[in-house]
């Protein structure tokens, strides 16, 4: 497990210790785009000493939004269910009519729920966290609420990334797995910044979504999920929470050395980094709110 490897002048950034107080996010969305991309479903599960405490699933109605074009969300339905195996049942627009509620209230519910969780010093989970949710989540608040949630550098864990490093240093591909620079934190990195590299970096033939994250730890029999289950936001949610447990089971470090043995780690862990060239940093992407759900069909 990727957590047993990081050195303790990173996880001091966080206290050293994996987080038991949590609250998991996760959002159906018509396309990652976050310029036009829309939210239709949204799901959290929130979690105390390791355990679920509250849990919720909402459907966003879009179909008589003024600024959503009811088209453009029928054409993104067509092509879910098109392009995916499993589409989200959510994915349509009866369940939306009939189950769904307002947008703006559904995502400032969602808004003030992660404000408070993280006044309480919760940290905030995700799969592939740093791909989506927080992307989708900020160009929608920003294009409905006109405004945007600042995520805690230090306080973010992305399951979809810890599972992707964890993979990729045992990997069976040289190439991959003796990056170091690139699947462990480097000295000047936050959560934010190491998960961000982690999910961009290219790694041929390590899998790592939530339908297989599932299969591996044995979590879709747990639950009883089927694959049809998958791509609810609540469900994957919860999901996700049993997926950090499992990483929890397999910490065996508490990152707590004395600064001879921590130099030695740095030593050997970032001698690698240094044989490359630097990457460039990049850029924060910023969606043109207004345009979302406007796209042409």
């Amino acid at each position: 497990m990727i957590f047993n490897e990081w050195g303790p002048e990173f996880t001091s950034k966080f206290g050293h210790v994996f987080p038991t107080d949590y609250i998991v996010i996760d959002s159906e969305y018509t396309e990652f785009n976050p310029e036009f991309g829309v939210i239709f479903e949204l799901g959290h599960v929130l979690v105390e000493d390791g355990k679920v405490v509250d849990s919720l699933g909402v459907v966003l109605d879009w179909t008589k939004h003024s600024v959503v074009n009811a088209d453009y969300m029928a054409s993104s339905f067509r092509r879910l269910h098109q392009e995916m195996k499993e589409p989200p049942r959510a994915a349509s627009m009866d369940v939306m009519r009939n189950e769904g509620v307002e947008p703006e209230e559904a995502l400032e519910f969602f808004y003030e729920l992660l404000t408070r969780a993280t006044k309480r010093g919760m940290a905030i989970v995700g799969h592939n966290l740093f791909f989506a949710e927080v992307s989708m989540l900020n160009a929608n608040f920003d294009g409905f609420l006109g405004k945007r949630f600042d995520f805690p550098k230090n306080n973010v864990f992305d399951t979809g990334a810890l599972e992707k490093a964890s993979r990729a240093i045992v990997s069976d591909n040289p190439k991959i797995r003796e990056r170091a620079d690139l699947w462990l934190p480097q000295p000047d990195d936050t959560l934010t910044t190491y998960f961000r590299r982690v999910v961009k970096t290219p790694a041929k033939g390590i899998f790592w979504n939530l339908g297989e994250c599932a299969k591996k730890y044995g979590i879709d029999k747990k639950l009883n999920i089927k694959p049809e289950d998958m791509h609810s936001a609540k469900t994957d949610a919860l999901v996700t929470h049993h997926l950090m447990e499992a990483f929890r089971s397999q910490i065996t470090t508490q990152n707590q050395w004395s600064g001879h043995a921590m130099q030695e780690w740095v030593d050997d862990r970032y001698d690698k980094a240094h044989q490359h060239p630097p990457r460039k940093a990049a850029g924060d992407r910023t969606a043109t709110a207004r345009r979302r759900g406007q796209r042409n069909v």
